[in-house]
């Protein structure tokens, strides 16, 4: 390599990461108030917890559609940004303010929803209640919650990733104070509970909402309000909506294999929740890469920069690649410890560093198919990804993590489901590339 192409990959790397650690932050401290909503509920009791849990993972699916359309938004902003049209980013912007319209009453229909579901499950009715509760407390902050997500997209198509991680620790800042006042029933106001955890949530967001609104307001952001322009809707629609669905079958696959070995035991499912708890803490750095990734590419191909757009999305591979075997290395190394973090039970410990064994090959193959993803996204390739994530994970994977659980003589338990993710998720990746491979071909 000549000295002009290292240090073209160096001031790549250099862009990249300025895009990537912010969006990090950010993703940390997401995780971070869904974490304290449970350590300070469950200071009341483990039926508070067990409410905000099942409030929380209701809503998860919903959010996780939103975040997709929105990340369309993403692509579609970067590439106006890259070929130098900043007219055309100020209409695109207001026009995707348009979706929150939509995508607001949608949200309250699925919500209502809720009480039935667990009801026909036959959830206790106390928990029930308290859950309900909570869901009607959160929804008020529901629509500042759906803007942001556009606001969120607008800023990071521009690069300044940095926005929203300051917006998110503003939220971080005010949402924990909130929750002690209203969980335990500060200053004279009634003691809530995991109820408590929603009103914060809704009033933390809201504020938010308003400092997002006077942050764009002072970068001279036009707040225009043009007709309607359904061809820009579709647009963001037809992209962001195939990668909400991404996100939530590769979410619910978790969710399945919890419910999948429910009935193996209390050990068995504390050791499978810690390990992934583990696993989803470090994939925020690659899922941050490709965050990135997304933004950087979308760049390129507006300025119809094709070939850096390649060498760029080959050496994210390669950073990809790095950053798993150094996860892998840190579990192999590390994974008595980590699990011991969480639990002193010895049988927790022997299982779930096992799991972590298993789950240190997953990474490896995780980076690497997230970072495929997020090159294909900017490439605006949504439908193809969706449709590999759903045969990798509900085709390939938790069958395959179901028989070697439960069928198999190898009589490795619950390792299988990790067995059959891994599996499934190779086969993925080998699809996504093939697709990367087509995207080239059209560029070239």
């Amino acid at each position: 390599m000549n000295t002009s192409s290292f240090s073209s990959y160096k001031k790549e790397f250099s862009t990249l990461s300025k895009l990537a650690w912010p969006i990090l932050i950010t993703q940390l401290a997401q995780m971070g108030l869904g974490v304290a909503d449970v350590m300070m509920s469950g200071q009341v009791s483990a039926q508070h917890v067990t409410a905000v849990a099942l409030g929380s993972s209701f809503w998860l699916p919903i959010l996780l559609i939103i975040m997709g359309i929105s990340i369309g938004s993403t692509a579609l902003i970067g590439n106006l940004f890259g070929a130098k049209q900043t007219h055309k980013i100020a209409t695109l912007f207001t026009q995707s303010l348009y979706l929150p319209i939509l995508l607001i009453p949608l949200s309250f229909i699925a919500l209502s929803f809720f009480k039935p579901v667990l009801l026909y499950f036959q959830t206790p009715i106390d928990d029930l209640n308290i859950a309900n509760d909570y869901l009607n407390a959160f929804k008020y902050g529901i629509p500042a919650l759906i803007i942001i997500q556009f606001m969120r997209a607008y800023c990071d198509g521009l690069g300044q990733t940095r926005v929203i991680m300051y917006m998110s620790l503003f939220m971080a800042l005010i949402n924990i104070p909130l929750n002690y006042v209203f969980i335990f029933g500060l200053f004279g106001l009634p003691e809530l509970g995991g109820v408590g955890c929603g009103v914060a949530s809704s009033i933390a967001t809201n504020i938010t909402l308003l400092a997002f609104i006077v942050y764009l307001k002072k970068d001279n952001v036009p707040f225009t309000f043009e007709k309607p322009d359904f061809q820009s809707l579709f647009q963001i629609i037809k992209i962001g909506t195939p990668i909400g669905f991404s996100l939530l079958i590769e979410v619910s696959s978790f969710s399945f294999i919890a419910i999948f070995i429910a009935k193996l035991g209390n050990e068995i499912v504390a050791s499978q929740q810690i390990a992934l708890n583990i696993i989803s803490v470090t994939f925020m750095i690659p899922l941050s890469l490709s965050m990135a990734l997304t933004i950087r590419i979308s760049h390129h191909l507006g300025a119809k920069d094709f070939a850096q757009a390649k060498r760029t999305i080959w050496m994210s591979l390669l950073i990809s690649l790095i950053l798993g075997l150094s996860l892998m290395s840190m579990y192999f190394i590390s994974a008595p410890f980590l699990i011991g973090l969480y639990s002193k039970e010895a049988a927790i410990i022997t299982l779930g560093t096992s799991i972590l064994f298993i789950g240190g090959a997953f990474q490896v193959i995780d980076c690497l198919q997230v970072t495929t993803t997020g090159a294909l996204r900017a490439y605006q390739d949504t439908n193809w990804p969706m449709a590999i994530a759903f045969v990798a994970f509900w085709v390939i994977a938790l069958p395959l993590g179901y028989y070697l659980t439960y069928f198999s003589d190898f009589n490795i338990g619950v390792r299988g489901f990790w067995v059959g993710l891994t599996c499934g998720l190779t086969l993925a990746w080998i699809g996504l590339l093939w697709r990367l491979k087509l995207a080239f071909n059209k560029e070239a």
